[in-house]
């Protein structure tokens, strides 16, 4: 199934980044000089490409803007994640858990970014892949000694299980 919303670019030309989410999803890229009055749909969740060390700077700012109603995170080093509050991994568990009958404690859940921390925290055990950014790893009960790449959930469940 082919995704139908586009990556949007709102300044000139997209940029390495966003031409990468692009080709990654399949998503196609549009140019809106007035994206406010261009919009047909409710925005969700927003994905900001761009250099790091610009992302690094702009997220503190809208942090302290938003704060009371959105989540701004980095799922990569190049993408800032914008998103309603209460809407992410942990937040869908919690209703998954509630609907199979089972307790957060028995819950083993693995992740390599910083979109994952709430998930890590919330799970019995969270566990953080060997690749994961060190804040990722602060937050977790167990590191595992390979990548995602390289049989770190094969660890876990060995480790677990």
């Amino acid at each position: 199934m082919k995704n139908i919303f586009p990556c949007i670019c709102l300044k000139g030309w997209p940029d390495f980044y966003l031409k990468l989410e692009a080709e990654i999803t399949g998503m196609p890229v549009e140019y809106h000089e007035n994206l406010a009055a261009d919009l047909k749909h409710t925005v969700n969740q927003c994905i900001l490409t761009g250099e790091p060390e610009i992302l690094e700077r702009l997220e503190p700012v809208l942090f302290n803007k938003y704060f009371h109603d959105a989540q701004i995170f980095h799922s990569e080093p190049f993408y800032l994640e914008v998103s309603p509050k209460n809407v992410d991994k942990a937040y869908g568990l919690k209703y998954l858990l509630r609907f199979l009958g089972i307790e957060r404690e028995k819950m083993v859940c693995c992740g390599d970014s910083y979109n994952d921390i709430r998930m890590l925290q919330y799970a019995g055990v969270g566990v953080a892949m060997k690749n994961a950014p060190k804040g990722v790893k602060l937050v977790a009960d167990y590191v595992t000694k390979k990548d995602n790449d390289h049989d770190g959930i094969g660890e876990v469940i060995e480790q677990f299980f």
